[in-house]
């Protein structure tokens, strides 16, 4: 279960736009935040201090340990006036033997692996995520996420009324997955997740179940 003794806001953001993000590479890439990242954060930061109790300096901005997500946490925590925290278990899954390739390369190279993830991401829910060699299993995924997670409502505990956890899509996915199902992983449910660059998402968090309260909304 997903809980927290005292009420506590928890946005979920998808990092801004990189030049990684230009070339379309399972992970690695430049990244460096392109000159329209940077607007997406200054926008996203004015968001969470204007909606999200930043304003009051009770806000924390976790990122995982990978450029895009570390820059965006930097620009949304000195525009929301927020302490900037990193989770090291918030790292996106593990890609295996496509990890650093380009789709195109992907698809030349393992073929049936390039379906797999096609036939997965348009099927939201209805088949269990495609095995891809030498990468981390779902099972692990989630048991690493679900204690990243479940270390940081502990850690604001007291401290902080809102979270923001800055992430790229594959960790983004499981967090929202583990918030709907209230910490536990439904492989056969388990679907992709791929919200636009530089949105955000919020969910309560209390002693009872999670709650989404925004949907995933772009701030202009």
């Amino acid at each position: 279960m997903i809980r927290s003794k005292k009420p506590l806001q928890l946005y979920l953001v998808r990092h801004v736009e990189a030049y990684k993000n230009l070339s379309d590479i399972h992970g690695g890439g430049d990244q460096r935040l392109t000159p329209s990242g940077i607007k997406q954060a200054v926008r996203i930061g004015n968001f969470l201090r204007q909606h999200g109790n930043f304003e009051l300096n009770t806000g924390v901005v976790i990122h995982q340990p990978e450029g895009r997500s570390t820059e965006t946490a930097r620009i949304i925590g000195k525009v929301a006036a927020a302490r900037i925290r990193l989770e090291p278990t918030f790292k996106g899954v593990t890609m295996g033997i496509i990890a650093g390739l380009p789709e195109k390369e992907v698809e030349a190279l393992y073929p049936d692996v390039a379906a797999g993830i096609r036939a997965w991401r348009a099927n939201p829910g209805a088949m269990a995520h495609p095995v891809v060699p030498g990468s981390e299993s779902n099972t692990s995924f989630a048991d690493r996420i679900r204690a990243g997670l479940k270390r940081s409502i502990t850690r604001a505990q007291g401290l902080h009324q809102s979270i923001a956890v800055v992430v790229t899509s594959s960790t983004l996915t499981m967090l929202n997955h583990l918030l709907v199902n209230d910490g536990k992983l439904r492989e056969g449910a388990y679907a992709f997740t791929d919200p636009p660059l530089g949105s955000v998402a919020a969910w309560c968090l209390s002693a009872d179940a999670p709650v989404q309260t925004l949907p995933t909304t772009v701030p202009k």
